[in-house]
């Protein structure tokens, strides 16, 4: 048997109903319909088979806000909070665990030798869990680079450092990508990756990241008890940077990749018992850029290559397509807390009737594999 989890990042069907009160600024939220404007989705396409634009069945999420790392926690089963933390209030440490370098304070970001790197809060996803860096490729290596976050994370103990690096971009470009956001007890403030890859010419066609993440911050998973019972596990995508601790096939490139890659294990599969845990995000990075025609055409692309997904799985196979968070390119370039699809196909209703947030899918998944419920799969 063979169950795919699919997450489509960023691809959310709403807003949630508490947005007025906690994010005004996503009121009125829904990245589907604002990508259904511009692409004719109507064409017998994937998603008009799967109800996606004329009331699917909707999932939530029981954290508060719009970020992905919280978003694919839950889906694994893991309840994972925020940590209160502000990275600029480390100046000490780093300037000391990092002393070969010059590094600048400039009280939203630290300089790393006049632009070879910059360190801050992240404010696109949740305050308080994560940290960005970014590098000048033409300056430094990818293992120093690698390096500084690692020793980053030691130091904070954040839940991730999300390492990044590019091309074209220069100290006034962060300064004028600088977002705040409030914390618990504080405001923090962080360069924007999402307003880089819009403003700065050329930085798009180089950036590329990777994502660091607390090993003992998420605990036991549905992953951890799959493994116990001999399933082979694949991460595919962006999930291959979220959780490092597992000793299991990873593969990250570009959606195309990623899509041949799932193809040939499929095809070539012998009938043992597998898990896919796949994240494609071209929805999010086009939300990040706001640019909607882009979105569509992608979404459009991602349907056409997930019926042919579906046309490799046997009848006893499950494909659950969902998104983890919504980013609505007709509001702003940053996530928007919205409700997400929840497409399973090979299902029957009564079973995804079940469903009601991202933390339900663990139980079900697991049921699938006929493996019995853990006692407890939060921290």
């Amino acid at each position: 048997m063979k169950v795919i989890l699919f997450v489509v990042d960023a691809l959310g069907v709403g807003a949630f109903d508490d947005v007025s009160i906690k994010r005004p600024a996503d009121n009125n939220a829904n990245t589907v319909k604002s990508l259904s404007y511009y692409y004719n989705f109507t064409n017998h396409s994937f998603w008009e088979k799967v109800n996606l634009f004329g009331g699917c069945q909707k999932c939530g999420y029981d954290y508060e806000g719009a970020d992905s790392y919280l978003g694919h926690l839950e889906m694994i089963g893991v309840a994972a909070g925020k940590k209160d933390f502000n990275v600029m209030s480390y100046a000490q440490k780093i300037k000391k665990v990092f002393e070969k370098y010059d590094i600048e304070d400039k009280g939203t970001y630290f300089n790393f030798d006049e632009g070879k790197l910059f360190i801050s809060n992240n404010t696109e996803g949740e305050a308080g869990l994560s940290i960005n860096i970014l590098g000048d490729m033409s300056r430094i290596y990818d293992k120093e680079l690698e390096d500084i976050g690692k020793d980053l994370q030691k130091m904070i103990c954040p839940p991730r450092v999300i390492v990044g690096k590019a091309l074209n971009f220069s100290e006034n470009d962060i300064i004028d990508s600088i977002v705040s956001i409030e914390n618990e007890n504080d405001v923090l403030s962080g360069f924007s990756f999402a307003w880089l890859r819009k403003n700065a010419n050329g930085f798009l066609d180089t950036f590329s990241y990777s994502n660091l993440t607390d090993d003992s911050y998420y605990g036991n998973s549905i992953i951890d008890e799959l493994l116990v019972n001999n399933i082979n596990v694949s991460l595919i995508g962006k999930t291959s940077t979220m959780f490092n601790k597992y000793n299991v096939e990873k593969f990250y490139g570009n959606t195309d990749e990623c899509m041949n890659l799932l193809s040939k294990k499929l095809s070539n599969s012998n009938g043992e018992n597998e898990f896919f845990f796949v994240n494609i995000q071209d929805i999010d990075s086009a939300g990040h850029a706001e640019n909607p025609l882009l979105g569509a055409k992608r979404l459009y692309s991602i349907g056409e290559e997930l019926k042919e997904i579906n046309n490799l799985l046997n009848n006893e196979d499950l494909l659950i397509i969902v998104g983890d968070h919504g980013n609505d390119p007709a509001l702003h370039s940053n996530h928007t807390r919205e409700y997400v699809p929840l497409i399973c196909l090979n299902s029957l209703d009564k079973e995804l009737k079940r469903i009601k947030k991202l933390s339900d899918l663990p139980k079900f998944i697991k049921n699938k594999f006929n493996l019995h419920l853990m006692a407890n799969s939060t921290n």
